[in-house]
Protein backbone atom coordinates (compact mmCIF):
# COMPACT_ATOMS: atom_id res chain seq x y z
CA UNK A 1 0.00 0.00 0.00
CA UNK A 2 1.40 3.39 -0.96
CA UNK A 3 1.30 5.63 2.09
CA UNK A 4 -0.06 8.46 -0.02
CA UNK A 5 -3.27 6.43 -0.25
CA UNK A 6 -3.72 6.74 3.51
CA UNK A 7 -3.62 10.49 3.89
CA UNK A 8 -2.66 13.65 2.14
CA UNK A 9 -1.02 15.10 5.26
CA UNK A 10 1.86 13.96 7.43
CA UNK A 11 0.48 12.99 10.85
CA UNK A 12 2.79 10.93 13.10
CA UNK A 13 -0.10 9.25 14.94
CA UNK A 14 -1.13 7.60 11.66
CA UNK A 15 2.06 5.54 11.62
CA UNK A 16 1.36 3.36 14.68
CA UNK A 17 1.08 -0.39 13.91
CA UNK A 18 -2.59 -0.56 14.93
CA UNK A 19 -3.51 2.35 12.66
CA UNK A 20 -1.48 0.98 9.75
CA UNK A 21 -3.22 -2.38 10.15
CA UNK A 22 -6.60 -0.66 10.29
CA UNK A 23 -6.02 1.16 7.00
CA UNK A 24 -4.61 -1.95 5.32
CA UNK A 25 -7.83 -3.77 6.20
CA UNK A 26 -9.88 -0.92 4.75
CA UNK A 27 -7.95 -0.88 1.49
CA UNK A 28 -8.52 -4.61 1.07
CA UNK A 29 -12.31 -4.08 1.22
CA UNK A 30 -14.36 -4.36 -1.95
CA UNK A 31 -14.50 -1.05 -3.81
CA UNK A 32 -12.34 0.81 -1.29
CA UNK A 33 -11.49 4.32 -2.45
CA UNK A 34 -11.08 7.83 -1.15
CA UNK A 35 -14.25 9.78 -0.40
CA UNK A 36 -13.30 12.33 -3.07
CA UNK A 37 -13.79 9.60 -5.69
CA UNK A 38 -17.41 9.05 -4.61
CA UNK A 39 -18.68 12.63 -4.66
CA UNK A 40 -19.31 15.17 -7.39
CA UNK A 41 -18.50 18.08 -5.12
CA UNK A 42 -18.38 19.12 -1.48
CA UNK A 43 -18.58 22.51 0.20
CA UNK A 44 -18.61 24.02 3.68
CA UNK A 45 -21.64 26.15 4.49
CA UNK A 46 -21.75 29.79 5.55
CA UNK A 47 -21.60 31.60 8.87
CA UNK A 48 -24.24 34.34 9.23
CA UNK A 49 -23.83 36.44 12.41
CA UNK A 50 -25.56 34.95 15.43
CA UNK A 51 -27.73 38.05 15.84
CA UNK A 52 -29.11 37.76 12.30
CA UNK A 53 -31.60 34.93 13.02
CA UNK A 54 -35.33 35.62 12.91
CA UNK A 55 -38.40 33.43 12.34
CA UNK A 56 -39.80 35.87 9.79
CA UNK A 57 -36.80 35.56 7.44
CA UNK A 58 -36.97 33.36 4.31
CA UNK A 59 -33.93 31.04 4.41
CA UNK A 60 -33.78 28.01 6.68
CA UNK A 61 -30.37 27.67 8.36
CA UNK A 62 -29.32 24.10 9.18
CA UNK A 63 -26.62 23.61 11.80
CA UNK A 64 -25.06 20.47 13.26
CA UNK A 65 -27.58 20.92 16.10
CA UNK A 66 -30.34 19.96 13.62
CA UNK A 67 -28.62 16.65 12.76
CA UNK A 68 -29.79 13.64 14.79
CA UNK A 69 -28.59 10.10 15.43
CA UNK A 70 -31.11 8.68 12.92
CA UNK A 71 -29.23 10.24 9.98
CA UNK A 72 -32.06 12.75 9.64
CA UNK A 73 -32.40 16.48 10.27
CA UNK A 74 -34.89 18.02 12.69
CA UNK A 75 -36.30 21.33 11.49
CA UNK A 76 -38.59 22.32 14.37
CA UNK A 77 -36.05 24.62 16.04
CA UNK A 78 -34.14 25.53 12.90
CA UNK A 79 -33.38 29.29 12.69
CA UNK A 80 -33.92 31.44 9.59
CA UNK A 81 -31.61 34.00 7.97
CA UNK A 82 -31.72 36.65 5.26
CA UNK A 83 -31.71 35.85 1.54
CA UNK A 84 -28.24 37.36 1.11
CA UNK A 85 -26.80 34.19 2.70
CA UNK A 86 -28.52 31.91 0.18
CA UNK A 87 -25.33 31.31 -1.78
CA UNK A 88 -24.88 28.35 -4.10
CA UNK A 89 -22.20 26.43 -2.20
CA UNK A 90 -24.32 26.30 0.96
CA UNK A 91 -27.71 25.54 -0.63
CA UNK A 92 -29.22 22.28 0.63
CA UNK A 93 -30.48 19.88 -2.03
CA UNK A 94 -32.33 16.58 -1.93
CA UNK A 95 -29.91 13.67 -1.36
CA UNK A 96 -27.18 15.86 0.09
CA UNK A 97 -24.99 14.09 2.64
CA UNK A 98 -24.07 16.36 5.54
CA UNK A 99 -21.02 15.86 7.75
CA UNK A 100 -20.30 17.79 10.98
CA UNK A 101 -16.70 18.97 10.84
CA UNK A 102 -16.10 21.13 13.91
CA UNK A 103 -15.94 20.64 17.68
CA UNK A 104 -17.59 17.94 19.75
CA UNK A 105 -19.98 16.90 16.96
CA UNK A 106 -17.15 15.35 14.92
CA UNK A 107 -17.49 11.54 14.90
CA UNK A 108 -20.38 11.77 17.37
CA UNK A 109 -23.72 9.97 17.19
CA UNK A 110 -25.10 13.00 15.36
CA UNK A 111 -22.29 13.76 12.93
CA UNK A 112 -23.96 12.64 9.68
CA UNK A 113 -27.29 13.32 8.00
CA UNK A 114 -28.94 12.44 4.70
CA UNK A 115 -31.36 15.00 3.22
CA UNK A 116 -34.04 12.60 1.99
CA UNK A 117 -36.58 15.18 0.84
CA UNK A 118 -36.65 18.62 -0.74
CA UNK A 119 -36.92 21.04 2.20
CA UNK A 120 -37.18 24.27 0.25
CA UNK A 121 -34.79 27.19 0.52
CA UNK A 122 -32.17 26.17 3.06
CA UNK A 123 -28.45 26.51 3.67
CA UNK A 124 -25.97 24.76 5.94
CA UNK A 125 -23.73 26.19 8.61
CA UNK A 126 -19.98 26.60 8.04
CA UNK A 127 -19.37 23.79 10.53
CA UNK A 128 -21.09 21.36 8.17
CA UNK A 129 -19.60 19.88 4.98
CA UNK A 130 -22.26 19.33 2.27
CA UNK A 131 -21.71 16.65 -0.39
CA UNK A 132 -23.47 15.43 -3.53
CA UNK A 133 -22.57 11.88 -4.62
CA UNK A 134 -21.82 10.51 -8.08
CA UNK A 135 -24.60 8.65 -9.97
CA UNK A 136 -23.18 5.21 -9.14
CA UNK A 137 -23.32 5.91 -5.38
CA UNK A 138 -26.44 5.60 -3.25
CA UNK A 139 -26.40 8.78 -1.11
CA UNK A 140 -28.01 7.03 1.83
CA UNK A 141 -25.36 4.32 1.63
CA UNK A 142 -22.64 6.96 1.93
CA UNK A 143 -24.38 8.53 4.95
CA UNK A 144 -24.65 5.10 6.60
CA UNK A 145 -20.99 4.30 5.99
CA UNK A 146 -19.88 7.70 7.32
CA UNK A 147 -21.79 6.90 10.52
CA UNK A 148 -19.98 3.58 11.09
CA UNK A 149 -17.03 3.15 13.42
CA UNK A 150 -14.88 2.43 10.35
CA UNK A 151 -15.21 6.06 9.25
CA UNK A 152 -15.56 7.68 12.66
CA UNK A 153 -12.21 6.27 13.69
CA UNK A 154 -10.65 7.86 10.61
CA UNK A 155 -12.28 11.19 11.47
CA UNK A 156 -10.81 11.12 14.96
CA UNK A 157 -7.38 10.32 13.55
CA UNK A 158 -7.67 13.19 11.07
CA UNK A 159 -8.54 15.96 13.55
CA UNK A 160 -6.62 19.20 13.35
CA UNK A 161 -6.91 22.33 15.48
CA UNK A 162 -8.61 25.47 14.16
CA UNK A 163 -8.54 28.32 16.69
CA UNK A 164 -8.21 25.75 19.45
CA UNK A 165 -11.23 23.72 18.26
CA UNK A 166 -11.14 20.25 16.67
CA UNK A 167 -11.70 20.45 12.94
CA UNK A 168 -11.83 18.31 9.78
CA UNK A 169 -10.44 20.17 6.80
CA UNK A 170 -11.48 19.47 3.22
CA UNK A 171 -8.32 17.60 2.25
CA UNK A 172 -8.64 15.19 5.16
CA UNK A 173 -12.35 14.65 4.48
CA UNK A 174 -11.56 13.80 0.86
CA UNK A 175 -8.91 11.31 1.98
CA UNK A 176 -11.28 9.28 4.17
CA UNK A 177 -11.18 5.67 2.97
CA UNK A 178 -14.65 4.36 2.11
CA UNK A 179 -15.46 0.74 1.20
CA UNK A 180 -17.89 1.25 -1.70
CA UNK A 181 -19.03 -2.02 -3.31
CA UNK A 182 -21.30 -2.24 -6.34
CA UNK A 183 -24.69 -0.53 -6.14
CA UNK A 184 -26.60 -3.76 -5.49
CA UNK A 185 -24.59 -4.26 -2.29
CA UNK A 186 -24.99 -0.58 -1.42
CA UNK A 187 -28.76 -0.95 -1.70
CA UNK A 188 -28.68 -4.06 0.49
CA UNK A 189 -26.77 -2.14 3.18
CA UNK A 190 -29.39 0.62 3.04
CA UNK A 191 -32.22 -1.92 3.38
CA UNK A 192 -30.60 -3.60 6.39
CA UNK A 193 -29.99 -0.27 8.11
CA UNK A 194 -33.39 1.29 7.42
CA UNK A 195 -35.30 -1.79 8.59
CA UNK A 196 -33.44 -1.84 11.91
CA UNK A 197 -33.65 1.94 12.31
CA UNK A 198 -37.40 1.95 11.76
CA UNK A 199 -37.85 -0.52 14.63
CA UNK A 200 -35.60 1.60 16.85
CA UNK A 201 -37.50 4.81 16.08
CA UNK A 202 -40.88 3.20 16.78
CA UNK A 203 -39.80 2.39 20.35
CA UNK A 204 -38.76 5.95 21.21
CA UNK A 205 -42.22 7.30 22.13
CA UNK A 206 -42.78 4.54 24.70
CA UNK A 207 -39.39 5.10 26.34
CA UNK A 208 -39.86 8.88 26.23
CA UNK A 209 -43.25 8.63 27.93
CA UNK A 210 -41.74 6.60 30.77
CA UNK A 211 -38.97 9.14 31.31
CA UNK A 212 -41.38 12.06 31.06
CA UNK A 213 -43.45 10.56 33.88
CA UNK A 214 -40.55 11.05 36.32
CA UNK A 215 -41.16 14.79 36.71
CA UNK A 216 -44.85 14.38 37.50
CA UNK A 217 -44.01 11.62 39.98
CA UNK A 218 -41.41 13.77 41.75
CA UNK A 219 -43.69 16.78 42.02
CA UNK A 220 -46.55 14.63 43.31
CA UNK A 221 -44.42 12.81 45.87
CA UNK A 222 -43.08 16.10 47.21
CA UNK A 223 -46.50 17.76 47.23
CA UNK A 224 -45.40 20.48 44.83
CA UNK A 225 -48.18 21.88 42.65
CA UNK A 226 -47.17 24.06 39.76
CA UNK A 227 -49.70 26.71 38.72
CA UNK A 228 -50.79 26.82 35.07
CA UNK A 229 -48.60 28.84 32.76
CA UNK A 230 -49.55 32.51 32.68
CA UNK A 231 -50.01 34.61 29.60
CA UNK A 232 -47.08 36.74 28.55
CA UNK A 233 -48.51 40.04 29.78
CA UNK A 234 -47.07 43.01 31.64
CA UNK A 235 -48.86 41.90 34.80
CA UNK A 236 -47.37 38.40 34.64
CA UNK A 237 -43.90 39.87 34.23
CA UNK A 238 -44.24 42.09 37.30
CA UNK A 239 -43.06 40.82 40.66
CA UNK A 240 -42.89 42.01 44.23
CA UNK A 241 -40.28 40.93 46.76
CA UNK A 242 -39.33 42.11 50.24
CA UNK A 243 -35.93 43.80 50.43
CA UNK A 244 -34.80 41.51 53.26
CA UNK A 245 -35.53 38.53 51.03
CA UNK A 246 -32.87 39.49 48.53
CA UNK A 247 -29.82 39.17 50.76
CA UNK A 248 -27.24 38.94 47.99
CA UNK A 249 -29.60 36.85 45.88
CA UNK A 250 -31.43 37.78 42.69
CA UNK A 251 -33.30 40.95 41.78
CA UNK A 252 -34.75 40.35 38.32
CA UNK A 253 -38.18 39.41 36.97
CA UNK A 254 -37.03 36.26 35.16
CA UNK A 255 -36.00 34.72 38.46
CA UNK A 256 -38.78 35.97 40.71
CA UNK A 257 -41.52 35.17 38.18
CA UNK A 258 -40.34 31.55 37.98
CA UNK A 259 -43.13 29.51 39.57
CA UNK A 260 -41.01 26.55 40.69
CA UNK A 261 -39.41 28.51 43.53
CA UNK A 262 -42.77 29.76 44.81
CA UNK A 263 -44.33 26.30 44.53
CA UNK A 264 -41.58 24.76 46.68
CA UNK A 265 -42.07 27.42 49.35
CA UNK A 266 -45.83 26.73 49.44
CA UNK A 267 -45.61 22.91 49.37
CA UNK A 268 -44.71 22.51 53.02
CA UNK A 269 -41.91 20.03 52.34
CA UNK A 270 -38.69 20.90 54.26
CA UNK A 271 -36.17 22.67 52.07
CA UNK A 272 -32.54 23.78 52.32
CA UNK A 273 -30.03 25.58 50.16
CA UNK A 274 -27.98 23.13 48.11
CA UNK A 275 -24.84 24.27 49.90
CA UNK A 276 -26.36 23.14 53.22
CA UNK A 277 -26.78 19.54 52.09
CA UNK A 278 -23.38 19.21 50.41
CA UNK A 279 -19.83 19.02 51.70
CA UNK A 280 -18.26 20.25 48.45
CA UNK A 281 -19.39 22.17 45.36
CA UNK A 282 -16.54 22.90 42.95
CA UNK A 283 -15.88 22.99 39.22
CA UNK A 284 -13.55 20.74 37.28
CA UNK A 285 -10.51 22.06 35.44
CA UNK A 286 -9.50 23.17 31.96
CA UNK A 287 -6.78 20.85 30.69
CA UNK A 288 -3.72 22.45 29.17
CA UNK A 289 -0.01 21.86 28.74
CA UNK A 290 1.19 18.87 30.72
CA UNK A 291 -2.42 17.94 31.59
CA UNK A 292 -3.12 16.82 28.03
CA UNK A 293 -2.63 13.25 26.87
CA UNK A 294 -1.77 11.82 23.46
CA UNK A 295 -4.13 9.09 22.33
CA UNK A 296 -6.39 7.19 24.70
CA UNK A 297 -3.86 6.08 27.33
CA UNK A 298 -4.74 8.73 29.88
CA UNK A 299 -7.62 9.62 32.19
CA UNK A 300 -11.01 10.35 30.63
CA UNK A 301 -12.08 13.94 31.26
CA UNK A 302 -15.87 14.08 31.45
CA UNK A 303 -17.49 16.98 29.58
CA UNK A 304 -21.14 17.98 29.01
CA UNK A 305 -21.16 15.83 25.85
CA UNK A 306 -20.56 12.78 28.06
CA UNK A 307 -24.00 13.27 29.64
CA UNK A 308 -26.64 11.86 27.31
CA UNK A 309 -30.28 12.85 26.87
CA UNK A 310 -31.33 10.36 29.58
CA UNK A 311 -28.84 11.94 31.99
CA UNK A 312 -26.62 8.85 31.92
CA UNK A 313 -22.87 8.88 31.29
CA UNK A 314 -21.82 7.92 27.77
CA UNK A 315 -18.35 7.49 26.36
CA UNK A 316 -18.68 7.43 22.58
CA UNK A 317 -16.22 10.29 22.09
CA UNK A 318 -13.72 11.01 24.84
CA UNK A 319 -11.07 13.56 25.73
CA UNK A 320 -8.10 12.27 27.73
CA UNK A 321 -5.79 13.98 30.19
CA UNK A 322 -2.43 12.78 31.43
CA UNK A 323 -2.35 9.62 33.53
CA UNK A 324 0.05 11.52 35.82
CA UNK A 325 -2.84 13.76 36.89
CA UNK A 326 -3.59 11.30 39.70
CA UNK A 327 -0.13 12.04 41.10
CA UNK A 328 0.25 15.81 40.74
CA UNK A 329 -3.44 16.85 40.95
CA UNK A 330 -5.09 14.01 42.90
CA UNK A 331 -8.06 16.15 43.97
CA UNK A 332 -9.18 16.33 40.34
CA UNK A 333 -9.87 12.58 40.27
CA UNK A 334 -13.61 11.89 40.57
CA UNK A 335 -14.99 9.85 43.44
CA UNK A 336 -17.93 7.46 43.36
CA UNK A 337 -21.21 9.11 44.26
CA UNK A 338 -20.32 12.63 43.12
CA UNK A 339 -23.10 14.51 41.36
CA UNK A 340 -21.95 16.08 38.08
CA UNK A 341 -23.73 19.27 37.00
CA UNK A 342 -23.35 20.83 33.53
CA UNK A 343 -22.65 24.46 34.48
CA UNK A 344 -22.30 26.07 31.02
CA UNK A 345 -22.72 25.26 27.31
CA UNK A 346 -26.11 26.76 26.45
CA UNK A 347 -29.15 27.92 28.37
CA UNK A 348 -31.06 24.91 27.03
CA UNK A 349 -28.50 22.45 28.43
CA UNK A 350 -27.28 24.14 31.59
CA UNK A 351 -28.25 22.01 34.56
CA UNK A 352 -28.34 18.55 33.03
CA UNK A 353 -26.99 16.38 35.80
CA UNK A 354 -25.73 12.84 36.25
CA UNK A 355 -24.43 10.64 39.05
CA UNK A 356 -20.83 9.48 38.76
CA UNK A 357 -20.87 5.73 39.33
CA UNK A 358 -17.89 4.50 37.29
CA UNK A 359 -15.21 2.37 38.96
CA UNK A 360 -13.50 0.76 35.96
CA UNK A 361 -10.76 3.38 35.63
CA UNK A 362 -9.81 6.91 36.73
CA UNK A 363 -11.90 9.89 35.58
CA UNK A 364 -11.69 13.67 35.93
CA UNK A 365 -14.04 16.37 34.65
CA UNK A 366 -13.74 19.60 32.69
CA UNK A 367 -14.39 23.12 33.97
CA UNK A 368 -17.83 22.93 32.30
CA UNK A 369 -18.85 20.43 34.96
CA UNK A 370 -19.46 21.24 38.63
CA UNK A 371 -18.73 18.41 41.07
CA UNK A 372 -21.10 18.10 44.02
CA UNK A 373 -20.37 15.89 47.04
CA UNK A 374 -23.54 15.28 49.03
CA UNK A 375 -23.57 15.08 52.85
CA UNK A 376 -24.91 11.53 53.42
CA UNK A 377 -26.66 12.67 56.61
CA UNK A 378 -28.74 15.20 54.66
CA UNK A 379 -29.54 13.69 51.26
CA UNK A 380 -28.96 10.84 48.83
CA UNK A 381 -26.86 11.77 45.78
CA UNK A 382 -29.33 9.93 43.53
CA UNK A 383 -32.13 12.06 44.96
CA UNK A 384 -30.25 15.33 44.40
CA UNK A 385 -29.49 14.25 40.83
CA UNK A 386 -33.21 13.72 40.21
CA UNK A 387 -34.13 17.12 41.69
CA UNK A 388 -31.53 19.01 39.65
CA UNK A 389 -32.72 17.30 36.47
CA UNK A 390 -36.31 18.19 37.36
CA UNK A 391 -35.22 21.82 37.69
CA UNK A 392 -33.32 21.65 34.40
CA UNK A 393 -36.28 20.25 32.48
CA UNK A 394 -38.51 22.95 34.02
CA UNK A 395 -36.01 25.61 32.85
CA UNK A 396 -35.12 26.64 36.38
CA UNK A 397 -31.49 27.22 35.50
CA UNK A 398 -32.48 29.29 32.48
CA UNK A 399 -34.01 31.70 34.98
CA UNK A 400 -30.77 32.18 36.93
CA UNK A 401 -28.05 31.96 34.26
CA UNK A 402 -25.42 34.66 34.40
CA UNK A 403 -22.37 35.44 32.30
CA UNK A 404 -20.06 33.02 34.07
CA UNK A 405 -16.88 31.30 32.89
CA UNK A 406 -17.13 33.50 29.75
CA UNK A 407 -20.42 31.79 28.86
CA UNK A 408 -24.01 31.78 29.99
CA UNK A 409 -24.10 29.47 32.98
CA UNK A 410 -24.51 28.79 36.68
CA UNK A 411 -21.40 29.11 38.82
CA UNK A 412 -20.67 27.12 41.97
CA UNK A 413 -21.48 30.03 44.31
CA UNK A 414 -24.87 30.54 42.67
CA UNK A 415 -25.57 26.82 42.65
CA UNK A 416 -25.02 26.59 46.42
CA UNK A 417 -27.96 29.00 46.89
CA UNK A 418 -30.50 26.90 44.98
CA UNK A 419 -33.43 25.76 47.15
CA UNK A 420 -33.73 21.97 47.36
CA UNK A 421 -36.75 20.18 48.90
CA UNK A 422 -35.31 17.76 51.47
CA UNK A 423 -37.84 15.24 52.81
CA UNK A 424 -36.97 12.43 55.22
CA UNK A 425 -34.39 9.89 54.08
CA UNK A 426 -37.12 7.24 53.84
CA UNK A 427 -39.03 9.41 51.36
CA UNK A 428 -35.85 10.14 49.41
CA UNK A 429 -35.10 6.41 49.25
CA UNK A 430 -38.59 5.65 48.00
CA UNK A 431 -38.26 8.31 45.30
CA UNK A 432 -34.86 6.98 44.23
CA UNK A 433 -36.18 3.41 43.99
CA UNK A 434 -39.20 4.48 41.92
CA UNK A 435 -37.12 6.59 39.54
CA UNK A 436 -34.53 3.81 39.20
CA UNK A 437 -37.28 1.36 38.30
CA UNK A 438 -38.67 3.79 35.69
CA UNK A 439 -35.24 4.27 34.14
CA UNK A 440 -34.84 0.49 34.03
CA UNK A 441 -38.16 0.08 32.20
CA UNK A 442 -37.24 2.77 29.69
CA UNK A 443 -33.79 1.24 29.21
CA UNK A 444 -35.32 -2.18 28.53
CA UNK A 445 -37.61 -0.69 25.89
CA UNK A 446 -34.66 1.03 24.23
CA UNK A 447 -32.40 -2.00 24.53
CA UNK A 448 -34.94 -4.19 22.80
CA UNK A 449 -35.22 -1.67 19.98
CA UNK A 450 -31.49 -0.95 19.63
CA UNK A 451 -30.30 -4.56 19.88
CA UNK A 452 -31.38 -5.27 16.32
CA UNK A 453 -29.89 -1.96 15.19
CA UNK A 454 -26.48 -2.86 16.65
CA UNK A 455 -26.68 -6.29 15.05
CA UNK A 456 -27.49 -4.57 11.75
CA UNK A 457 -24.50 -2.23 12.12
CA UNK A 458 -22.14 -5.17 12.72
CA UNK A 459 -23.63 -6.95 9.72
CA UNK A 460 -23.07 -3.83 7.62
CA UNK A 461 -19.43 -3.52 8.70
CA UNK A 462 -18.91 -7.21 7.88
CA UNK A 463 -20.37 -6.63 4.41
CA UNK A 464 -18.15 -3.59 3.88
CA UNK A 465 -15.01 -5.46 4.94
CA UNK A 466 -15.86 -8.51 2.82
CA UNK A 467 -16.97 -10.80 5.64
CA UNK A 468 -20.52 -11.17 4.30
CA UNK A 469 -22.46 -10.53 1.10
Amino acid sequence: MGWGKLTGKLMPRLYSPSVVGFYEQLWEADGARHLRDLILHGFYGVLPPGDSYSDDLPIRFIRSAEMNCDLDIELDDCPFVEEQYYIKKAQVQKDDVLLAVKGATIASRKCVAHVRENIGQAIVNGSVYRMQVKPEVNPRFLAIVLSTDLLKRQMRLALTANNGVDYLDKSLIHHLVVPAPVQAIQDKVVSIYDTAMAASISAKPEAAALLASIDDYLLSELGITLPPETENTLASRTFRVQAHGLGGWRFDPLFHAFEMWHAIEQAGVPSLRLGAICTSVKTGFAAGGKDQAEGDDGIIQIRPTNIDSDRRLKFDRNIYVSADLARYRPREILKLGEVLFNNTNSQALVGKTTLFDMSDRLYACSNHITRITVNPDRALPEYLTAILNLYQRRKAFFSICTNWNNQSGVGADLLRKIVIPVPDMSVQQKIVEEITATFSKAANVKAKATRDLEIAKHEIEAILLGGAT
